[in-house]
């Protein structure tokens, strides 16, 4: 819903870049936590 909303509330050029900041996101997250994981095992 959140995201939905700003699609409505930033500028054009900056919710094109949704999508491409969301994916940066959860590679770093997955990265992370293969990362956090290794360690742990």
């Amino acid at each position: 819903m959140a995201v939905g909303a700003v699609y409505f509330v930033l500028p054009d050029w900056q919710a094109k870049k949704i999508p491409q900041f969301m994916a940066s996101a959860i590679r770093a997250n997955k990265e992370y936590l293969d990362r956090s994981s290794r360690n742990t095992a």
